[in-house]
C-alpha cells in the first residue's frame, strides 16, 4: 500500500468544540476584542490595584483562620451536610433514569443538581402540609442524613462499592455536531494536561477569590432582594410554621426554589449558612464548567472556562450575598452539560430527561433562565 493511500484512508482528526462552534481564530480574535475592552473600560474608570492594596487584601485573609474557628466553620460542616443529601438524593434519581453508571465527577455533579432540585420541591411540599417549623425541619433533615450515613455504611459492610461508576466522560462534541457521527458512550478522558504560569496564576487568584468570599459571607446582609423576599419569605413562613399567602409582597409570587433551602439554613443555623449555600452553588458552577470542558473539549479548556467563570467581578458580588443568581447558574450549566451528552448518545432519551429536570429546576430558581 502506497504512502498516498495510506495518508488517504487515513480518519480525520477529531473535531474541538471551537471547529464545530466557530473558527479558531476568530475566538481568539473575539477574546483579544474583549479582553481589549475590558482593559479599556478599567482605564476610562481608573480603576487599578496598588500595592497598598495588596497588602490590604492579605490582612484581610488573615483574618479568615479566625472566623473558621466561629460559626463560619459551622456552617461549612452544616453547608457540606446539605450538599451531600442533594447528592444522595440526585444519585437515586440518576439510578432510575439509567444514569447510575456515571464517573465520579459527572456523577457527583449531576446527582448534587438534580438532588438539590427535588430537595427544594420537598422543602415546598413540607411548607404547603404545615411541617414549615425548626424543630420539624431539624429533626426531618438530620434523619435523613443519618439514613444516608446507615445506607453507606450497610454497602461498606457489604463490600460493594459505595458508588459504582463507569468510564469517565470524553465525547468529541465537535464531531456530533459536525457530521452528526455518534461518539462512542462512553469514551475516554484525555490524560491531564500540564499546567503552564497562566494556568497557575489564575488557579492561585481563584483560591484567594475563594478566601476572600469566605470572609465576606460572614458580614451583615445588605442586599435588598434579599431582605425584601429572598430571606424575608422563608423567614416569615418559618414564623408562621407553613408557607402561607402573602399579596403585600409583590415578589412572593415569583419561584422560590432556592428560597425553600433558605429556609432550612435558617432552621438549621444562621443566615451565614444562607449566604454559605449561594456561594457553593457559584463553586459549584465552576466545577461544572470544568467539567463540560474537559469532556468535550480538554482538560485546559475545563480549567480556564472554570477560572473566567469564577474571577468575574460579578461571580465574585454575587458570592457575597444572599441572592440566587449563582444557583440558577449551576442548574443551567448542568442542563447544558446533559443536553450536549444528549447528542449522537445511545442513551438520548436518558440524558433528555436529566436535562429537562435540570432546565426546570434552574426555572425553578428564576423565570428568566429559559430564554
Amino acid at each position: 500500500m502506497s504512502r498516498r493511500k495510506k495518508h488517504k484512508d487515513a480518519a480525520p482528526p477529531e473535531a474541538g468544540v471551537p471547529s464545530a462552534w466557530a473558527p479558531a481564530r476568530l475566538a481568539a480574535a473575539a477574546t483579544l476584542a474583549w479582553t481589549g475592552w475590558t482593559l479599556y473600560n478599567y482605564h476610562l474608570k481608573q480603576a487599578g490595584l496598588d500595592a497598598e492594596a495588596w497588602k490590604r487584601f492579605a490582612v484581610l485573609l488573615g483574618a479568615l483562620p479566625g472566623l473558621l474557628a466561629g460559626r463560619l466553620g459551622l456552617a461549612l460542616v452544616l453547608s457540606a451536610a446539605i450538599w451531600i443529601l442533594s447528592w444522595s438524593i440526585g444519585r437515586a434519581v440518576l439510578r432510575r433514569l439509567g444514569l447510575g453508571d456515571l464517573a465520579s465527577w459527572e456523577g457527583a455533579l449531576l446527582g448534587a443538581g438534580l438532588g438539590g432540585g427535588f430537595l427544594s420541591a420537598t422543602l415546598l411540599i413540607l411548607g404547603l402540609l404545615g411541617f414549615w417549623r425548626v424543630a420539624a425541619l431539624r429533626t426531618l433533615f438530620y434523619g435523613a442524613l443519618a439514613a444516608v450515613a446507615a445506607a453507606a455504611w450497610r454497602k461498606r459492610e457489604s463490600g460493594a462499592a459505595p458508588c459504582p461508576v463507569g468510564p469517565p466522560c470524553r465525547t468529541p462534541l465537535g464531531s456530533a455536531l459536525a457530521s452528526g457521527a455518534a461518539p462512542a458512550e462512553p469514551g475516554r478522558l484525555e490524560p491531564a494536561p500540564r499546567l503552564g504560569a497562566l494556568e497557575w496564576a489564575a488557579l492561585a487568584l481563584a483560591l484567594c477569590a475563594a478566601g476572600m468570599n469566605l470572609i465576606a459571607v460572614c458580614a451583615p446582609e445588605i442586599f435588598y432582594d434579599s431582605l425584601v423576599y429572598h430571606w424575608a419569605l422563608p423567614r416569615l413562613y418559618l414564623l408562621k410554621g407553613r408557607i402561607v399567602a402573602t399579596p403585600e409582597n409583590l415578589f412572593s409570587g415569583m419561584p422560590l426554589g432556592l428560597q425553600m433551602q433558605f429556609g432550612l439554613a435558617f432552621a438549621l443555623a444562621d443566615e451565614t449558612l444562607a449566604k454559605l449555600i449561594h456561594l457553593s452553588f457559584g463553586v459549584g458552577t465552576a466545577l461544572a464548567l470544568w467539567n463540560w470542558g474537559r469532556c468535550f473539549a480538554s482538560g485546559r479548556v475545563g480549567l480556564l472556562a472554570a477560572l473566567i467563570f469564577y474571577l468575574c467581578p460579578m461571580t465574585l458580588y454575587a458570592s457575597w450575598s444572599g441572592g440566587i443568581d449563582l444557583a440558577a447558574s449551576f442548574y443551567s450549566m448542568l442542563a447544558v452539560h446533559a443536553l450536549c451528552r444528549s447528542l449522537g448518545s445511545q442513551r438520548t432519551r436518558e440524558w433528555a430527561v436529566a436535562s429537562g429536570l435540570l432546565l426546570g429546576f434552574a426555572m425553578s430558581v428564576k423565570y428568566n433562565v429559559f430564554p
